[in-house]
């Protein structure tokens, strides 16, 4: 499933993936980015739009305790889900 909305909000974002969906897309985004993410779920794989990563990047961030760091590498991988780089 693919979460299609209006809203550009991490928390919504982040509740969608935890109920099951495997993307999120804003409606403003192009009909060429909606065939991406429709490509990206039928392999299997999650996609979540550039327009909405930061925010979610930041919020879990955020939400992380202090004695749960992330290791360079896992900040790595997810600046690069932030920017939408694979």
């Amino acid at each position: 499933m693919i979460f299609l909305t209006t809203r550009d909000d991490p928390g919504l974002a982040a509740e969608v993936f935890r109920t099951g969906a495997s993307g999120y897309l804003l409606k403003n985004s192009g009909a060429s980015e909606l065939l991406q993410a429709i490509q990206e779920v039928f392999q299997g794989r999650s996609y979540v739009t550039p327009l909405a990563a930061r925010g979610m990047l930041d919020t879990l961030l955020r939400a992380l305790e202090p004695s749960k760091k992330l290791s360079p590498r896992r900040r790595e991988v997810l600046q690069l889900l932030a920017e939408g780089t694979r």
